[in-house]
């Protein structure tokens, strides 16, 4: 792990425990574990043990980054700029919510962001818990 990468663990391992609430704890741990492993395209581009499957991915990704900053004219940013293997084929299970008697839509409520109409959740067995709630 480099300096860098070590320094915004050490930085996100401070700032979770000042979520409150056991859903933030859960999702952040998830989300600081993923940005840590995540690797930069460029270098699994590079890298020939990684399979030719995923580096052509990577070179179509990072084709499509240049497209948009040069013939489109978006801001060149570090949006999928990296790439994390996971175990399947999405990272977030969302559960969206009407109350039980009518069709209006249920908004959970976040520190920072406010309400927002669905809940993420890294983990299926936390999708269902809610969902089930």
């Amino acid at each position: 792990m480099t300096k860098f990468r070590t320094l915004k663990y050490l930085i996100y391992c401070l700032c979770i425990p000042s979520l409150y609430g056991c859903y933030y704890l859960q999702q952040g741990s998830t989300l600081l574990k993923y940005h840590c492993s995540a690797e930069p395209n460029k270098s699994l581009i590079a890298d020939t043990a990684v399979p030719q499957d995923v580096r052509e991915l990577l070179i179509k990704v990072e084709d499509i980054r240049r497209f948009a900053v040069e013939k489109v004219g978006l801001e060149k940013n570090k949006n999928f700029s990296c790439f994390v293997k996971t175990d399947r084929d999405h990272i977030v299970d969302n559960v969206y919510a009407a109350k039980a008697d009518t069709f209006v839509q249920y908004f959970w409520s976040y520190p920072f962001f406010g309400a927002m109409p669905y809940r993420g959740f890294f983990d299926r067995n936390g999708a269902e818990k809610e969902a089930y709630k």
